[in-house]
């Protein structure tokens, strides 16, 4: 994996950005890498930005619609992204979220996609969601649903209501695995993320996982065992808070 900086002065200007690899980054077993540079505003992204509050355990908050948000990303100044190194495409992105309290009901799901910077693209992908007690994904999880994005819709942010609404129940996690599609170092999808907040990390570790496979069984690492702290920018929403 690797990861280049993104900016929110760019994207609303639908501006470009240029970046490398970050030398420093591991990435011998597969998995993410990544640089980074300065936001131009808070948030981590523009979902992200209107989330507010972090919960015991998980970030909890109030979105700007209302809803209820479980979010790895309340706060984000230092914004970066994650994608694929060749050989790593088609690997997955996924991120596990916690309610404050429980039950939590899930309506809905949304990430952040950077087609900003050099070589990274829209490309179609897909993404499921799955619920589990233990804390790292499992190799072969059960999805409860799963969604394919067209290359049209897979710019900036993505969202998707759920069939069916999930209910976490008490110790449940809920993880969202995003499929990191690509081509070549050129042309690959970044996920955004988030890795500084006032000059302090916000990095949570066993949030942020990488598959290290296209297909089950998935030996999942976190981030950290790359050298990477980051958090994706990756939210579930529920009904407003009463």
């Amino acid at each position: 994996m690797s990861t280049c900086p993104w900016s929110l002065v760019a994207i609303a200007a639908l501006g470009l950005m240029a970046c490398g690899d970050d030398p420093d980054a591991a990435d011998g077993t597969g998995g993410a890498s990544s640089s980074s540079t300065s936001a131009a505003s808070g948030g981590g992204g523009a979902s992200a930005a209107s989330t507010v509050g972090v919960g015991a355990g998980g970030s909890g908050g109030t979105g700007g619609d209302g809803a209820e948000v479980l979010t790895n990303t309340p706060l984000c100044d230092f914004g970066t992204n994650v994608h694929p190194l060749e050989g790593e495409y088609g690997h997955w992105a996924a991120a596990r979220l916690t309610p404050p309290s429980y039950p939590f009901e899930v309506q809905s799901i949304r990430y952040e996609l950077d087609v900003f910077n050099e070589g990274c693209a829209a490309f179609a992908h897909d993404v499921f969601v799955f619920v589990e007690s233990a804390i790292a994904p499992s190799a072969t999880p059960t999805e409860i649903e799963r969604w394919t994005i067209a290359v049209g819709e897979a710019e900036g942010a993505v969202a998707r209501p759920l069939t069916s609404p999930i209910t976490l129940q008490t110790g449940e996690h809920l993880f969202i695995a995003v499929e990191m599609a690509g081509t070549s170092p050129a042309s690959r999808m970044c996920i955004r993320s988030c890795r500084e907040h006032q000059g302090t990390s916000v990095f949570l570790p066993e949030r942020n996982y990488w598959s290290n496979a296209t297909a089950t069984p998935l030996p999942w690492a976190d981030l950290q065992t790359f050298n990477l702290l980051d958090n994706y920018v990756v939210e579930a929403l529920g009904p407003p808070s009463r």
